[in-house]
């Protein structure tokens, strides 16, 4: 059991877009940006797993962009550009090898806001969770799949649905999914 802290930071470089659409930009650098700091315990029972407690973690949300700040993007308030959220974060990371040469990671990261202005909300948490496979398959070849979940109650993202055949257009949170699948070429010099 040892005192712990955590420091993340994470965005991205170029432009998102709202595909098929290729015109209407979804997020960009820092819209959003995503900082964390955290301090707590990381508890390791064993090599391959670790657990880590915060009960004081800061979560900032960044939109830097003006009519993605103006539309409320990411869980900021309309026309604002920082969402501060205070609460406790939980992180479970489980990375071994399960099979000769088959290697899983995963990571869960559990936030939960103790000062949402919105009493309700205080009741929600906010899932990140990241699941890689990593394998070889030849003494060339390198193949991995990931599965990423995302909920945070705070986004609300814009869908259309069809209800009894009528499109019906609803905003709101939505669990996220995100799967992807490699395969890279190895060459030891």
């Amino acid at each position: 059991l040892n005192y712990s802290g955590i420091f993340t930071f994470q965005s991205q470089f170029d432009k998102g877009f709202k595909l098929p659409d290729e015109e209407t930009v979804v997020s960009r650098f820092m819209a959003p940006g995503y900082l964390i700091v955290a301090v707590g315990l990381d508890y390791k029972p064993l090599d391959f797993l670790s657990v880590f407690f915060s009960p004081t973690t800061g979560k900032f949300t960044f939109v830097l962009d003006d009519d993605l700040s103006n539309q409320g993007a990411f869980g900021v308030d309309p026309g604002e550009n920082v969402n501060a959220e205070f609460g406790a974060l939980l992180r479970i990371e489980f990375e071994k090898e399960v099979i000769t040469n088959v290697r899983v990671n995963s990571r869960l990261v559990l936030f939960n806001n103790y000062t949402d202005s919105d009493a309700s909300n205080r009741k929600n948490t906010d899932v990140d969770w990241l699941t890689g496979i990593n394998m070889p398959i030849n003494k060339f070849l390198t193949a991995s799949i990931g599965l990423h979940l995302l909920y945070d109650h705070d986004i609300l993202i814009t869908r259309t649905e069809t209800v009894d055949g009528v499109e019906v257009t609803r905003t709101g949170p939505i669990t996220q999914f995100m799967q992807q699948f490699g395969l890279g070429l190895t060459y030891n010099f």
